[in-house]
């Protein structure tokens, strides 16, 4: 388990550890004490089938999924399924840190061989992977197939029930962007951007 004063703690849950923020108050409890807790949520079960198209990432199977199923406020989250070893490191912290946005308390993925392996490549010490049991009750369990998701967009304010696939949004001007928060701030996601800039220019002022 991980707790932290970063909302965003809960992107860990990428590496199969129950991982939440936590506000100051609370911090500082655990800073004295040495303690905290957490109530058991009920957990809602995701199984990944297929595979991310190319231009598809885990920003846009998180939308997907907050369009699709909206708000999880008092549930964990958990992903498994065959599609989930077809899934890299950065998509699952991805996933895993855009939980808070749907309220979810914990999101969760196993350690499966993947995870493994990237751990052991940063010489991170050999983990106890945490594995639902056989008969575990889930609250609801859903398959979502990773070949069948878009590139996805919010539309402002907010993201549960509110995304849309882009080639759904129109045309939209485009004044600002800002690349590097907490969902899309990676290195993979700024080659990205670079890829998608490069020769480009800057718009004239209208």
């Amino acid at each position: 388990m991980l707790a932290c004063s970063d909302s965003h703690t809960c992107a860990s849950g990428a590496f199969n550890v129950a991982a939440r923020g936590l506000g100051a108050a609370e911090i500082m409890r655990i800073a004295c004490t040495g303690r905290t807790w957490h109530q058991v949520p009920r957990t809602i079960r995701y199984d990944l089938t297929g595979e991310l198209a190319t231009a598809v990432t885990g920003k846009d199977l998180f939308l997907h999924i907050a369009g699709a199923y909206g708000d999880a406020t008092n549930h964990a989250l958990e992903f498994g399924g065959p599609g989930l070893a077809r899934l890299d490191m950065g998509d699952r912290r991805t996933v895993a840190t855009q939980g808070a946005e749907v309220g979810a308390d914990f999101t969760l993925f196993p350690a499966d061989e993947r995870c493994l392996a990237y751990l052991a490549r940063r010489g991170a010490a050999t983990p106890r992977p945490v594995d639902p049991d056989h008969d575990a009750a889930y609250a609801a369990r859903r398959t979502v197939d990773l070949s069948a998701v878009e590139p996805m967009v919010a539309r402002p304010g907010a993201v549960i029930g509110n995304t849309l696939p882009v080639g759904d949004a129109g045309d939209v001007h485009v004044d600002q962007c800002f690349i590097g928060s907490c969902a899309n701030g990676k290195l993979e996601d700024l080659e990205i951007a670079a890829r998608t800039l490069a020769g480009r220019t800057v718009a004239p002022l209208r």
